[in-house]
């Protein structure tokens, strides 16, 4: 059976080869959340003070970090997939 996640994970695909480089944009609040993954390593970097959660697919919180101006947030996961506010991450 699956999870209501699911159904809207099912939207955002990754294309093969490119789970490392994902870089995307969020907007929290006017924040200009930015997001990179580098292999193992989450870079969470934001023009505004915003928090951002950090979820596995089974629902379970696995971060929640303050972001700062000029002070990016290094989150390394282990392999897996992830949600960041509204974006996907697949960690290898």
């Amino acid at each position: 059976m699956d999870r209501p996640q699911m159904s809207v994970l099912e939207k955002y695909t990754v294309t093969a080869g490119n789970e490392s480089g994902i870089e995307e944009r969020a907007d929290i609040s006017g924040s200009g959340l930015k997001v990179s993954c580098m292999g193992r390593e989450i870079i969470l970097k934001s023009e505004k003070p915003c928090e951002v959660s950090v979820w596995n697919l089974s629902g379970v919180l696995v971060h929640k970090v303050s972001v700062l101006p000029n002070s990016p947030v290094y989150l390394t996961l282990l392999p897996g997939f992830y949600m960041v506010e509204h974006i996907k991450i697949v960690v290898n």
